[in-house]
């Protein structure tokens, strides 16, 4: 698996224009591929962008956004301008890559409550959890929330165990415009 977060996901888009021209590299080298709070441009996706390639090397792909994510807030007033893949989800669903599903974390703010799932390490996650409370600068840029919020640490946890997005349980709900929401 794979994860990339806020300007790691830069870090990702230079490794598939790196090997773009080497078929012989065309595999699918990941399973899970996530991306978490991407600060990159929200047409990164796109047909054409080095991420659209990706399927090619991955089984599934993620892409986690949340719209009051105030570090990307602050990159797309600082970089080019573009809106970022993070904050607001890929600019056009329709033209986004087969195999890939945006999970809103928007309605997450400073309700910290972890679902009931019957899994031995989301308890153990709990019980950390409970003891380490975020600290001021995660409760307002929600730009860390796959590292306190347990909503998004379960669906993420879901997603690596290669659970089907249609079966993961906990605060995933599917939304009228194709992507899924997770509410507290």
């Amino acid at each position: 698996h794979l994860g990339a977060h806020s300007m790691g996901n830069q870090v990702l888009q230079e490794f598939m224009r790196a090997v773009r021209d080497h078929d012989f590299l065309r595999s699918p080298m990941f399973g899970e591929v996530v991306l978490i709070n991407a600060d990159a441009d929200w047409t990164a996706l796109e047909p054409g962008k080095p991420l659209s390639a990706l399927p090619d090397y991955a089984d599934r792909i993620h892409v986690y956004n949340h719209r009051s994510d105030d570090a990307l807030l602050v990159s797309e007033a600082t970089k080019n301008r573009e809106k970022r893949l993070g904050r607001h989800g890929p600019r056009d669903l329709a033209t986004i890559p087969p195999r890939t599903v945006v999970v809103d974390c928007s309605s997450l703010h400073s309700n910290m409550g972890l679902r009931d799932i019957d899994d031995e390490f989301l308890q153990a996650a709990a019980r950390v959890l409970e003891r380490d409370k975020p600290g001021t600068k995660e409760r307002m840029f929600d730009h860390w929330g796959y590292l306190h919020r347990r909503e998004v640490i379960a669906d993420i946890y879901q997603v690596l165990r290669g659970t089907s997005s249609s079966r993961i349980r906990g605060a995933r709900q599917p939304s009228s415009d194709g992507r899924y929401k997770l509410v507290s």
